[in-house]
């Protein structure tokens, strides 16, 4: 069963999971409309209702943290053309780590969120006009661009505990727990000092922010800069929550049944990727983030 399931969820990176048989019937086409007059209907707000990434950007290593590691190195960037020009290659690196791609990808988060996904079948005016309405709503939504500052500054905070955390496996002052989150995301001891020598070599660090140059690491290091990547956009992908391949169930896949979840895939990840490992921590840098998502939560119900 768990290899049927892998085998779905490859399908469904590929794009072919729940794929009608027949992608011009109209019992895949209405489905698909009903779908993207909701999206014109209903998300709407759904920028309004991403603020609650400032709370998890707290949870990550506390509200201290949030500032020392990511809005202090952000202005001292801003500040000083020297710091800009540094800043447009950091955001580069970034997005060869597909963070901070979501306004050049066309708001993928969004999409997951409203259950549409690429239509490649021979559509109707009507059709044309709703994927052509929904693609701009997305956009001028502002979803993409929130989704990208804070990624971006989500990178900030979490490349920079991941290089204290690789600095202190190196000088053999890391705590168990450190060491044990720094594993959490495929870094062991090994691998943490091979990245803190292609760091020292490649890197370079403006007041405090650390850029590790992976693309100009040592031939033969290929893999590990690639294993580097993808811990980081893991993390960014778990503060500022992204919808992926394995957090809702398969049936929303399939057909008109994705109807009846359309919406609740963020929801779903939500409980995967926050409360869960929230309810495991039991922290302070936890309880900070936990009283930041329920004290948003309690203004929007209240009105204040």
């Amino acid at each position: 069963k768990d290899i049927t399931d892998l085998l779905a969820v490859r399908d469904r990176l590929l794009g072919s999971y729940g794929a009608s048989a027949n992608p011009s019937s109209w019992l895949h086409r209405v489905p698909r409309m009903i779908k993207q007059l909701n999206v014109l209907r209903m998300l709407g707000s759904a920028t309004a209702a991403a603020v609650s990434d400032v709370a998890r950007l707290v949870g990550v290593n506390g509200a201290t943290y949030a500032f020392k590691d990511g809005l202090v190195p952000l202005l001292k960037l801003a500040s000083s053309p020297e710091g800009r020009a540094y800043f447009s290659k950091y955001k580069s690196e970034l997005r060869a780590f597909n963070i901070g791609t979501e306004l050049l990808m066309n708001n993928l988060r969004e999409k997951g969120i409203s259950g549409l996904a690429e239509e490649f079948a021979k559509n109707t005016k009507v059709e044309r006009g709703l994927d052509v309405l929904t693609s701009q709503f997305m956009n001028y939504s502002l979803v993409g661009h929130w989704n990208t500052a804070f990624k971006t500054l989500a990178a900030m905070v979490i490349q920079n505990n991941v290089h204290r955390a690789i600095s202190k496996v190196v000088s053999g002052k890391i705590k168990p727990k450190e060491l044990a989150k720094l594993n959490s995301i495929g870094i062991d001891t090994n691998l943490a000092k091979q990245i803190y020598a292609q760091v020292q070599k490649h890197g370079t660090d403006f007041k405090g922010l650390v850029m590790p140059n992976v693309a100009d690491w040592d031939e033969g290091f290929g893999e590990l800069g690639e294993m580097y990547a993808s811990a980081i956009k893991k993390e960014a992908d778990i503060v500022i929550l992204t919808p992926g391949v394995a957090t809702t169930p398969l049936w929303m896949s399939r057909g008109g049944l994705g109807l009846l979840g359309q919406f609740k895939s963020f929801a779903l990840s939500s409980v995967q990727k926050t409360i869960i490992p929230m309810a495991q921590n039991r922290d302070f840098v936890t309880a900070q983030a936990m009283l930041g998502l329920v004290g948003r939560k309690g203004r929007i119900v209240t009105g204040k």
